[in-house]
């Protein structure tokens, strides 16, 4: 990142045992910039060389850890799925040509829809769910996510569309039902209000 490195010499700095930056700030509320890079700084061709000679005082700081650590990936364990699934992801990435763990994302979570209302796991003696899966996928744009997705649920899409045509006539009947059912509510509220109105204006009898 083209940042230059240094350590604060914290024993020189007159803290007590546990105090860390915050004790500092408030010994000196004045501090400016130059009252802190004015701080004692640790050697560190020093401390490496002590390091080097066996010092382990509190001087002999080890070299910062990277912030992004690289991690060799491995490749997708496809004969670890059922036989029928590994030659769908198989036929699917020869059409897109998209990664494998892509297409093999797809059709787990195009079987987890399906399979997930019907099946559930017993994963411990008191601890059992569906079988669902919270996937997700990472890829640029034009990566073949939603072509990928599209070739496994297919036949989930046309499923429903199937049941949305075939509930059109109960869905139907529901609404002129409900119509209906407003319609006499708000007739019989109406009326209430009109009878409430009459019985507020009747003159009242004085003994």
């Amino acid at each position: 990142m083209g940042c230059t490195v240094s350590w604060i010499e914290v024993d020189k700095l007159g803290l007590s045992p546990g105090d860390d930056a915050m004790q500092w700030l408030a010994a000196h509320p004045g501090a400016t910039r130059g009252d802190l890079e004015a701080l004692p700084r640790v050697n560190a061709q020093a401390a490496a060389a002590n390091a080097a000679a066996g010092d382990t005082t509190a001087s002999a700081w080890p070299d910062p850890l990277p912030l992004v650590a690289k991690v060799q990936s491995l490749p997708y364990p496809v004969d670890a799925l059922p036989e029928g699934i590994q030659e769908a992801v198989q036929e699917v990435r020869q059409f897109t040509k998209a990664p494998v763990a892509l297409v093999a994302s797809s059709a787990l979570s195009a079987l987890s829809v399906v399979i997930q209302a019907h099946v559930d796991v017993q994963r411990t003696e008191k601890l059992q769910g569906p079988v669902g899966l919270f996937l997700l996928t990472i890829a640029d744009s034009g990566e073949r996510k939603s072509t990928c997705d599209s070739f496994f649920t297919a036949a989930i899409r046309d499923y429903e569309a199937k049941q949305a045509e075939t509930a059109r006539p109960a869905q139907a009947k529901y609404r002129a039902d409900a119509d209906a059912w407003k319609a006499k509510h708000d007739a019989l509220t109406d009326r209430i209000r009109a009878e409430a109105k009459n019985v507020n204006r009747e003159p009242k009898l004085k003994k």
